[in-house]
């Protein structure tokens, strides 16, 4: 099973919903299971055609607290193990167009040397190759070729890191997306049953 890298959960989670979802495991208890709150809630019928008997409030909003409560622990989790850089930038080679001539010679050791130690592809042996050479003054500046592949590389590795936080993050969205869905499926019934 293939698990979706940082780059493609990001659409949801930097999303301002995503962001807003992260503190209702903190605070959404208050509102959800205050007795005045639930009362008001299942007095209130937003149908003119349906008695506020006939509108279930208790599953709904149970369903409601706890697909937003998933959602935002996967948002949560994913603001802890996505790295800043996949945050900020769209793909790869954004990442290259943006950093790539401010790059100097030490940042590009540094960057092989977390390449070599993070990868196991073909880049490893190139990142190798580029370090050795600046290192030991073989080539006193860093191919803006060398800098490019370097700076994808750094990306990807960062792009895929913390698998089982990825595949947590995408239950997490999934399941509480559901969640959210069943309450609006539920009214969306009721209403075209009175039609």
């Amino acid at each position: 099973m293939r698990i979706p890298s940082w780059s493609a959960l990001k659409g949801i989670g930097n999303s301002y919903p995503a962001k807003v979802a992260v503190l209702m495991p903190f605070i959404g208890y208050i509102i959800v299971f205050q007795k005045d709150v639930v009362q008001a809630i299942s007095s209130y019928t937003i149908f003119s055609g349906l008695k506020s008997e006939e509108v279930s409030v208790g599953i709904n909003i149970y369903m409601f607290y706890y697909g937003v409560f998933i959602f935002g622990l996967g948002s949560l989790i994913y603001a802890v193990f996505c790295h800043h850089v996949v945050k900020k930038y769209d793909d790869a080679d954004a990442f290259c167009r943006i950093v790539a001539p401010t790059t100097s010679s030490d940042d590009a050791i540094e960057l092989c040397n977390y390449v070599m130690k993070h990868d196991v592809s073909a880049d490893r042996k190139k990142a190798f190759t580029i370090a050795a050479s600046i290192e030991h003054g073989i080539q006193a500046t860093i191919p803006s070729e060398s800098t490019t592949m370097m700076l994808k590389a750094y990306y990807n590795l960062l792009d895929r890191r913390y698998r089982i936080a990825r595949l947590f993050v995408v239950i997490c969205f999934v399941s509480g997306l559901v969640l959210l869905a069943v309450p609006s499926a539920i009214v969306f019934v009721k209403v075209c049953k009175t039609i």
